[in-house]
């Protein structure tokens, strides 16, 4: 229950549900929890990186609150720009920007196929800005920067997408 304690008996069927996976139920790690966790250390790690709400993002522009929260919504509809929910706020990562709050050309062809594919927002954050096995290990925005990787990194883009899309 929001806010409430749980009963022992919902703290029973808690730990069940949780221990449900395994050989040996009993004894299995409690696997969602282990992912809820992994999870949340890599959405502090994202948020940790830098972003932008409107209103910093209208002042790096140079732009008015309203003007910036149209063109960000109209960016993030056309699948040009990262928007990523942060409860009940909208976020812009810091890393596909210039530094006038401008999206990185670069950026452009790769964040097309992830967003139209649907990809949660949180997972192209994610795979954009950590190293990845796609790319041996090179950090996707970071090989966006060498025209010489570039091609193979659209390219790793549009193979999630696929599969995300499957």
């Amino acid at each position: 229950r929001p806010g409430g304690e749980l009963s022992g008996a919902q703290l029973a069927d808690l730990d069940t549900l949780l221990h449900q996976d395994g050989d040996e139920p009993g004894h299995a790690v409690p696997v969602t929890l282990v992912q809820l966790r992994r999870r949340a250390q890599v959405r502090r790690r994202l948020l940790d990186s830098g972003w932008h709400d409107y209103a910093a993002l209208a002042a790096l522009r140079g732009a008015s609150l309203e003007s910036t929260r149209f063109a960000v919504h109209q960016a993030r509809d056309r699948h040009q720009l990262l928007v990523v929910p942060l409860g009940e706020r909208s976020v812009v990562p810091a890393f596909q920007l210039t530094g006038t709050g401008e999206l990185r050309v670069e950026l452009g062809p790769v964040l097309e196929p992830l967003l139209r594919s649907g990809t949660d927002p949180w997972s192209v954050w994610s795979w954009l800005t950590q190293p990845a096995a796609l790319l041996g290990g090179a950090v996707p925005e970071v090989a966006l920067r060498d025209p010489d990787e570039a091609p193979l990194v659209q390219h790793a883009a549009v193979r999630l997408a696929e599969r995300a899309r499957a």
